[in-house]
C-alpha cells in the first residue's frame, strides 16, 4: 500500500466574510445619507453607486430600503447610547449627566438633517423603533429627576410624572409642527431646559444648570 498526497489549495477569503463587510459598510454609507438627505431622498441607487456595487448586489443583501432604513438608523442609536455612556462612566453626580446626555444629543441634531424627523413616519419599523427609543427615554427623564431630588438639585413638591407626560407632549409638538423649520437646535433645547429643568431646580440646580446653558 502507498499514500496518495492530496494537495490543500489556500482558502479564498469567505464569501461570508465578504458581505458581511460589505453589510456593514452598506449600513455605514447609508446612514450618512440617511442623515444627511433624509430618508425619501435617499434611493437604493444612490446607495449603491456610493458603494461602487450593483444595485442587484444591494438588493441581495437587503431587499428593500426600510430594511436598510431600520438597521442604519438602529447602529447609529446604538453608536451614540455607548459613547454617551462612556462619558456618564467619567460624571461625578446626575448634573454632569445630564450635561453629557445634551451636549451628546446637540451634536447629534446638528448632524442630523430635520426631515428625517418627518420621513421616520412613513416607515413603520423604524418607527416602531423609535417609539420605543421614546419609551426608554421617558424611563430615563424619571430616573434623573428622582437623582436630581435626591442629590439636592431639584425640589420636593412636584409630580415628577407629570413634569415627564408634559414635557413628552411638547417634543411631539415641536415634530408635527417642524419647529426646527424655525428655530435652531440650540434655541429649542434651551427653551426646554429651562421650562422642564431649571423651574423645578433648587437654588444650587439653577447654578448647575444656568452654566449648561451658556455652552448651549
Amino acid at each position: 500500500l502507498f499514500h496518495q498526497q492530496i494537495y490543500i489549495m489556500p482558502k479564498r477569503p469567505s464569501s461570508i466574510e465578504y458581505r458581511k463587510n460589505l453589510k456593514q459598510k452598506i449600513l455605514e454609507v447609508s446612514l450618512d445619507m440617511f442623515r444627511t438627505k433624509g430618508l425619501k431622498a435617499v434611493k437604493m441607487d444612490d446607495i449603491a453607486k456610493r458603494l461602487s456595487i450593483s444595485k442587484r448586489t444591494l438588493y441581495e443583501i437587503y431587499p428593500k430600503k426600510e430594511t436598510i432604513a431600520y438597521e442604519a438608523l438602529k447602529t447609529g442609536s446604538e453608536m451614540r447610547r455607548k459613547t454617551l455612556k462612556e462619558a456618564i462612566e467619567k460624571c461625578d453626580d446626575i448634573m454632569d449627566i445630564f450635561a453629557a446626555y445634551f451636549k451628546s444629543h446637540i451634536a447629534d441634531i446638528k448632524s442630523t438633517n430635520p426631515v428625517l424627523l418627518e420621513d421616520i413616519n412613513n416607515y413603520p419599523m423604524v418607527k416602531h423603533y423609535f417609539e420605543a427609543q421614546n419609551k426608554e427615554h421617558a424611563k430615563f427623564s424619571i430616573e434623573f429627576y428622582q437623582r436630581g431630588k435626591a442629590e439636592g438639585y431639584f425640589i420636593d413638591n412636584v409630580n415628577y410624572e407629570i413634569i415627564k407626560e408634559i414635557s413628552s407632549g411638547t417634543s411631539n409638538y415641536i415634530a408635527s409642527n417642524m419647529l426646527y423649520k424655525r428655530f435652531t437646535p440650540s434655541e429649542i433645547l434651551h427653551s426646554i431646559i429651562i421650562m422642564y429643568v431649571r423651574s423645578v431646580c433648587t437654588e444650587e440646580g439653577m447654578k448647575r444648570i444656568d452654566k449648561l446653558l451658556e455652552t448651549i
